[in-house]
């Protein structure tokens, strides 16, 4: 059953008429109201690298309007709905600031905080249905990935600069309630390989509930040289499904450096 309090910022809330709603989400906010069949929303975003805090929310903000600009929706009067988060289409740089080595045949995890876009949907049936609004929290640098200023793509440009561990079995208890991903590097070579830039295609993944956090698929990265890898995906165990990744029923993608990549990404 759908509450007017949500214990957690993801699930259904039964909105009150005229009552406005807010998110505070690594320092960005939005916030929405419903009037009747009438919906209205505002986001007010925040750069990635100066996100702070924790994802929390809703609670009541009152009736009066917000400052700023307003998006509105006419659609039925249903009153229960859910902000969801989801992955951009837009590819991942991952960038190694000091550069990565990996040891010949070694494996090694990467825990990564990924930014994400909303979706307010109407909720039916506990089945989130019709969009309402898309907001973008997080304003993300962008890069180029290529060969050449022609030949490449553009990213969204994530430096990694968590420490690197092992191999693990789980993510610990996210207390910040965001989107955390668990990549996995495996050196396939009897040779030491140099890593500065990694591509990551996350549109494809799906999005999980683990008691109080929220988690991807896991990407697994065989690495055959600098410039010469091949990611697959699999799901995390003992998660609930949130949200569906753009699964397009290929069971593992071939990303390659510069100019490849771009063939890679248009084919599917």
């Amino acid at each position: 059953m759908e509450n007017s309090v949500s214990p957690n910022w993801w699930e259904p809330l039964a909105f009150r008429d005229g009552m406005w709603y807010r998110w505070f989400l690594l320092g960005a906010e939005v916030l929405v109201c419903r009037k009747k069949n009438h919906w209205y929303g505002l986001c007010k975003d925040r750069y990635w690298r100066d996100r702070t805090g924790e994802c929390t929310g809703p609670e009541e903000a009152g009736s009066a309007d917000p400052q700023g600009t307003v998006l509105f929706w006419n659609g039925p009067g249903d009153f229960v709905a859910a902000l969801r988060p989801l992955l951009p289409v837009k590819p991942f740089l991952l960038n190694f600031p000091w550069g990565l080595r990996l040891g010949p045949e070694t494996e090694l995890a990467v825990d990564l905080e990924l930014p994400f876009l909303l979706r307010l949907s109407a909720v039916k049936n506990h089945q989130a249905g019709e969009s309402i609004f898309a907001f973008k929290p997080f304003v993300v640098n962008e890069t180029w990935y290529g060969d050449t200023s022609m030949e490449g793509v553009l990213c969204l440009s994530l430096n990694v600069d968590e420490p690197l561990g092992g191999p693990a079995t789980e993510l610990q208890e996210n207390s910040r309630q965001t989107i955390r991903c668990r990549a996995l590097l495996r050196n396939r070579t009897k040779t030491t390989v140099g890593l500065d830039k990694l591509p990551l295609l996350a549109d494809q993944f799906s999005i999980y509930e683990n008691r109080r956090e929220l988690v991807t698929d896991t990407p697994v990265f065989d690495v055959f040289g600098s410039g010469d890898f091949r990611m697959n995906f699999a799901s995390p165990d003992h998660t609930g499904l949130l949200v569906p990744g753009n699964k397009n029923g290929v069971g593992e993608m071939l990303i390659y450096h510069g100019t490849r990549i771009i063939k890679d990404i248009t084919r599917r």
